[in-house]
């Protein structure tokens, strides 16, 4: 018997993460046969190899979409046939269904950018879902779509363990408010160029920080932009290689001067 419902939760734990799970498949597989066969259940059956109570409780199950549309439908659903993108969707559309949503052992059976996801068109059910999570795996990626829709998340997210530049500069482009709460260190040049073309004041409030201040990307940002302040700027070295082309395309006096040696191999 252990055996039996063990498969079972095998089953439906894999069916979760299939976009047309066994489930529905089988059920599609029915109703083709009973199409095939005007409707007779008993040839539908001996052709499928099953008896005719399984078509026909087959048959008495409404299509997911049906659900969408009338939640009443609840319970002539297979909610075995639930995939991870069916949740999705239907708790954006249906967030009283939350109570359906399975648990897991090792957690939610979403991903956490399907949580994001929902959580930005329904916050209501954050309480639902472990946001502290996201924080002790550095989901940097969830954090920065999610308060880029929703900022008043904002105490619940530790921005301290952001790894990412790009979750950065996304988050910044929508919500400029959390400049002085996030890791501008981890912003490239090329994240700098996008973020002040999104967010122009920024700059203005950049420039007006001791330069000592100025994280390493935005330095060789405002020296591609600012090639008069080249004496100022000793970190060569540390210029990596996409930055160094910009150099060659922008500044091209900057570039033979301090990477031409270096880049010999060039055309």
């Amino acid at each position: 018997m252990f055996s039996i419902m063990k498969n079972r939760e095998l089953r439906t734990a894999a069916a979760l993460h299939c976009e047309d799970n066994i489930y529905e498949l089988k059920r599609t597989r029915i109703l083709r046969v009973v199409r095939e066969y005007d409707g007779s259940l008993e040839l539908a059956a001996e052709r499928l190899g099953c008896s005719v109570g399984t078509v026909r409780r087959s048959l008495r199950f409404v299509a997911f979409e049906r659900l969408l549309k009338d939640p009443s439908l609840a319970n002539r659903f297979d909610w075995r046939t639930m995939t991870r993108r069916k949740w999705r969707r239907l708790l954006i559309r249906r967030p009283e269904f939350i109570t359906r949503l399975p648990k897991r052992a090792d957690g939610n059976v979403l991903y956490e950018m399907d949580v994001a996801e929902i959580l930005c068109r329904r916050p209501e059910l954050a309480a639902h879902f472990d946001l502290n999570y996201w924080n002790e795996l550095k989901l940097d990626f969830c954090w920065s779509e999610l308060l880029s829709h929703r900022p008043e998340f904002a105490p619940q997210c530790d921005f301290s363990v952001w790894e990412e530049g790009c979750a950065v500069r996304d988050l910044l482009c929508c919500q400029p408010q959390f400049f002085d709460r996030i890791r501008l260190d981890l912003l490239k040049p090329y994240h700098w160029d996008i973020l002040l073309r999104h967010q122009p004041h920024l700059s203005r409030r950049m420039e007006a920080r001791a330069r000592t201040e100025w994280p390493f990307g935005y330095r060789v940002y405002h020296l591609l932009h600012h090639p008069e302040d080249e004496a100022e700027f000793t970190e060569w070295d540390r210029v990596e290689e996409a930055d160094r082309l910009d150099f060659r395309r922008e500044q091209p006096g900057i570039y033979v001067r301090h990477f031409a040696q270096k880049n010999t191999g060039d055309g």
